[in-house]
């Protein structure tokens, strides 16, 4: 080989390099904004729940009443 020929073969494997990292680079970054935006929704929606269910709604899910601060009743002292 030549000069020329192994210059050419390390601009080819440089390219390629190159523009191999920059593809896995873009789908990475995809996958990650899209988990992401996964993420946050779920997050919007456990702190929905989580406000309906504080301020003694009917629970989101099942829409069985939950519990509220007049239900809690204090243990019986049972004399001996």
């Amino acid at each position: 080989m030549t000069v020329i020929g192994i210059a050419v073969a390390v601009l080819l494997l440089c390219t390629g390099t190159l523009l191999g990292a920059t593809w896995t680079s873009r789908v990475l970054r995809s996958r990650l904004h899209q988990r992401g935006r996964a993420q946050a929704e779920e997050r919007r929606v456990l702190a929905k729940e989580w406000e309906t269910v504080l301020q003694h709604g009917p629970c989101p899910r099942c829409g069985s009443p939950t519990p509220g601060q007049d239900t809690y009743s204090a243990p019986a002292v049972v004399p001996d």
